[in-house]
């Protein structure tokens, strides 16, 4: 138990969202471990954790809470957030199974409950909430139970009902993963249990999608080599996002192809003409322009813009 919460505590420590293995312990204990004293223990334990964590960022390093950021899902309604789940969670399931399409800054808010974005994915979420519960009700599998309930516990941090700097991102996924994949081989094992050639059949088809699986995280990470292949490989399927404009056409200006940049500049202060770094990197551009001029009348419009007054 000491070692558990001294590792939980580490990733805390390195991302906030390590609470969930709190979550997970406690999951655990009471599906396979039920004992009321060690319960007792369990839960004091993780409460003295979080305590100390709270303290060393609040009061000894003086790290608030992560702010409003600039993002669309975080300046939408509490509303919109809440109609925008089960996209984020079909997204997410979507990428899971068939990680064909990768890319950052989604910045899809849904407003409307008339929208196919909402009621196909709800629809499609129900139906898979009904097949696991008629599945669990079953075989009675606690071992299922439990990597269902870690996944959607592990998502709960990256759904947006706290508006984060993007609707989804695909690297937030490693941790419900394990959930997912968990529930699914609790599944595949149950169903060939006893028959040797399906589950020879089974573990072969396992083996090729890890193969693939492989290849394609292959290529998704040259992807991240660097600041311009990411962003100029996922510029060219989201559109609309002001964050990834900006971010790319500072990659531009980093590799001295500023008249390249202004336009990706001037589309993102467009799409958001509050964000001031964006005006900062334009007036960067048209300086190594040499457009003086240009560029301090850029500069003073992000004084204007700035979030704290000079």
């Amino acid at each position: 138990l000491v070692c558990f919460c001294l590792l939980v505590f580490a990733s805390i420590l390195a991302k906030e969202s390590g609470v969930v293995f709190f979550l997970a312990g406690g999951m655990f204990l009471f599906l396979f471990a039920r004992n009321a004293k060690r319960w007792v223990l369990y839960t004091v334990t993780c409460c003295m954790v979080t305590l100390i964590y709270l303290w060393l960022r609040l009061g000894v390093a003086g790290v608030p809470f992560a702010a409003k950021y600039p993002s669309a899902i975080s300046q939408a309604s509490l509303t919109e957030r809440l109609l925008t789940l089960p996209y984020i969670v079909a997204h997410y399931i979507q990428i899971l199974v068939a990680p064909i399409r990768l890319t950052i800054y989604d910045k899809t808010v849904i407003n409307n409950a008339a929208s196919p974005l909402f009621w196909g994915p709800a629809l499609m979420l129900f139906a898979i909430t009904v097949f696991g519960g008629l599945w669990y009700r079953r075989t009675k599998s606690r071992a299922f139970l439990f990597f269902a309930l870690f996944f959607l516990v592990s998502l709960v941090p990256v759904l947006n009902i706290y508006g984060l700097d993007m609707t989804t991102a695909d690297r937030w996924l490693y941790l419900p993963a394990i959930g997912f994949w968990g529930a699914i081989l609790v599944m595949l094992y149950s169903i060939t249990q006893g028959k040797r050639r399906l589950r020879a059949l089974l573990v072969s088809g396992l083996l090729l999608l890890s193969v693939l699986y492989g290849a394609r995280s292959f290529v998704r990470l040259q992807n991240w080599s660097s600041g311009y292949s990411l962003f100029g490989h996922d510029i060219q399927y989201v559109h609309g996002s002001f964050e990834l404009m900006d971010n790319y056409a500072a990659e531009l200006i980093k590799r001295g192809e500023y008249a390249a940049a202004i336009p990706y500049l001037e589309e993102s202060i467009r799409l958001n003409p509050h964000w001031y770094r964006t005006r900062t990197n334009l007036g960067v551009a048209y300086q190594f322009l040499g457009d003086d001029k240009k560029a301090e009348e850029v500069y003073l419009d992000t004084i204007q813009y700035y979030p704290t007054p000079f």
